[in-house]
């Protein structure tokens, strides 16, 4: 045979590449030079360039580092990470082809894979067409076979399809959306994990989701990682080098209007800028594109200097891990990110959004054993109220129970502007007479005002425990006791919703309100840890057992779902007193206390008084409850009109 080759004759594709030399194109160079956009999958259609996101540069050409082994991102949403996932899959076909897997959350998006993802990437490639078969059974539902290696697809609750062959690539794509097991066996990573072992030194496992909370997946891959980087861009005026992160983003103080009307203001006119950390001038949306374009990856403790060199070498790894939020991205505007973060701030669910979709960092609420420190801290005398006594800046009092077989828990909490509250009294009761003397005949004298003093207008009883009984109460003392219990998301993700109870002849109609409880214990949470420590506050005089049961329940990933659920952190604590502040939250957001103005003298300014009675005989009427919804529905309505 000859050598070389007669070169003269006709040769297929496959010989000539066989026969030439293979090229050494970084994966950032092939995408530039091969990949292609249709206008059905950006708004950006055409050729693929590097220079609209830098920051992927650095991902994508560690796909192809010889010492790395293991590559985690953990991201927010909108930076181009699904297309930088698809360059490198084009480059591993065209240029360091193996056998490669690809893992997603669920059956649905597994078996949509090939469709939507990898046929319209070849198709749209000319490099890549050259490596489809001719074989029509080469392409699958769950996988592909090219000239030059299969790609499979496979699901988190699937052990079968992730246990099955042995592959050099492993894509794990939003793996905080994996089950956290797979069907009865390990969890899904270490399955797909255990296929490229036969590969040694020249497997590839590619990992990237949004992340969710600190024992999330992808956070503990990420920390997990002796090597982590962050995208380092030069300020134009200083040239000092910096990661680009949301506390360094400003915009106008004093802006009117409530939380929403500001978001609003501050997206219309644009009015967010980022300041530098080191000279603190105002950079604006038009300097990003010119920082990013400049931009470095760096280690975590490496600084670099004006000229971009590190002052120290990165960890030696074969674990790398690259953090990057919606702040880089050229497509969301810096008034945008200010915006979304003033319209969230305010309630755990969205604030968590907020935290994992748009900055790429786990949410932390400060729940379970931490809560009990937390709850300390609020016993001091500076943090304090007066037992049995309502502060003047309140606006109503509420009353909750928890009911067990022979007795009840109980709260009376006063809220006012701002979602603010201060616990005035709780206790256990052991008739249901009792509870409703206690909670709804009880006039508590509000400070600073001689003779005035108010009254719950609601009680809110959960029925879960003596259901027939509670709705006879209900009934009897309508529409001033509401029973509520226990759901999970409510209808199409709602917070709460209503149900009619069977009417009894002679008597006013009840409502059954169903509660999604694991959004209010978020909310009350949040509440409790947050910074000012008088949004939450206690009286002087609370027992260990209260702090006790409010520290009894903490915040988990459910095995199966990987959703983060609360649960009681011993079988035996008892937890009826945060129940019972848990259903407080509910009725403070029915009853729009947040919305309400503030009292006269307030430091919310001069308003009009929140309505108070005077010692009287009790009153079942439901009037003080219904006069206080309508004002919480005009302030409520006015707020959202803007």
């Amino acid at each position: 045979m000859l050598w070389p080759p007669d070169t003269t004759g006709e040769f297929t594709v496959q010989e000539r590449r066989l026969f030439t030399t293979a090229s050494r194109m970084k994966p950032s160079e092939w995408a530039a030079t091969n990949r292609y956009l249709t206008a059905a999958e950006t708004a950006e259609p055409g050729r693929w360039k590097n220079e609209r996101t830098p920051y992927l540069v650095g991902i994508m050409d560690a796909a192809a580092d010889p010492a790395i082994q293991k590559i985690v991102v953990m991201k927010s949403t909108q930076i181009g990470f699904s297309e930088c996932i698809r360059n490198v899959l084009g480059y591993y076909i065209d240029q360091d082809p193996g056998p490669c897997l690809l893992v997603m959350p669920d059956e649905k998006s597994a078996k949509e894979a090939i469709d939507e993802r990898i046929k319209p990437l070849i198709d749209h490639s000319p490099v890549l067409q050259t490596h489809l078969t001719d074989r029509a059974w080469d392409v699958k539902l769950s996988s592909i076979k090219l000239d030059t290696m299969p790609i499979y697809t496979g699901w988190s609750g699937s052990p079968q399809t992730l246990a099955t062959r042995p592959c050099r690539y492993v894509f794990l794509d939003e793996v905080d959306k994996y089950a956290r097991y797979s069907g009865r066996e390990a969890d899904p990573i270490s399955l797909a994990l255990e296929r490229t072992r036969t590969f040694g030194g020249r497997k590839k496992v590619f990992a990237g989701s949004s992340p969710t909370t600190s024992e999330g997946t992808i956070y503990q891959l990420f920390i997990a990682c002796a090597d982590r980087r962050t995208y380092r861009v030069p300020c134009p005026k200083c040239g000092s080098y910096q990661q680009l992160s949301f506390d360094a983003i400003k915009w106008p103080k004093g802006l009117e209007g409530d939380a929403k009307t500001r978001a609003q203001t501050v997206r219309a006119d644009n009015l967010a800028w980022y300041e530098c950390k080191k000279c603190h001038v105002k950079l604006t949306d038009h300097d990003k594109m010119s920082m990013l374009s400049r931009g470095l990856w760096a280690s975590e403790g490496v600084e670099l200097d004006v000229r971009g060199v590190p002052d120290r070498p990165s960890p030696v790894s074969t674990d790398v891990g690259f953090h990057i939020n919606a702040l880089y991205s050229p497509w969301v505007k810096w008034s945008e990110v200010a915006a979304n973060f003033l319209a969230s701030k305010d309630y755990a669910p969205t604030l968590q959004n907020f935290r994992n979709s748009w900055l790429g960092e786990p949410f932390e609420i400060q729940v379970g054993r931490q809560t009990g420190e937390a709850m300390l801290t609020k016993t001091l005398p500076e943090n304090v109220g007066l037992m049995d006594v309502v502060p003047d800046w309140a606006s109503v009092i509420y009353a909750t129970a928890d009911v067990q077989s022979d007795h009840f828990w109980y709260v009376i909490r006063a809220w006012g502007w701002g979602n603010r509250s201060q616990l005035i009294r709780h206790g256990m009761c052991f008739t249901f007479d009792e509870l409703y003397r206690v909670c709804m005949e009880s006039a508590f004298p509000i400070a600073g005002r001689n003779g005035q003093s108010m009254r719950c207008p609601a009680l809110i009883i959960d029925s879960g425990a003596r259901t027939s009984e509670v709705y006879d109460f209900a009934f009897r003392m309508a529409p001033r006791v509401i029973p509520v219990k226990g759901g999970s998301t409510g209808r199409s993700g709602q917070t709460w919703y209503s149900t009619a109870l069977k009417e009894r002849p002679g008597m006013k109609p009840v409502e059954l309100r169903v509660l999604n409880v694991e959004y209010y214990k978020d909310l009350l949470a949040c509440l409790i840890s947050d910074p000012d420590q008088k949004r939450w506050q206690l009286h002087g005089n609370i027992p260990e057992d209260y702090l006790r049961q409010m520290s009894s329940e903490h915040r988990v990933l459910d095995r199966r779902t990987n959703a983060p659920h609360w649960e009681k952190i011993s079988s035996g604590v008892a937890n009826h007193l945060w129940d019972c502040e848990v259903y407080q939250c509910a009725v403070a957001e029915w009853g729009g206390v947040g919305f309400v103005p503030p009292p006269a003298g307030s430091p919310g300014g001069p308003q009009p008084q929140a309505p108070v009675v005077k010692t009287a005989p009790p009153r079942r009427d439901g009037d003080d409850f219904n006069v206080h919804a309508e004002v919480a529905r005009r302030s409520r309505s006015n707020w959202l009109d803007g």
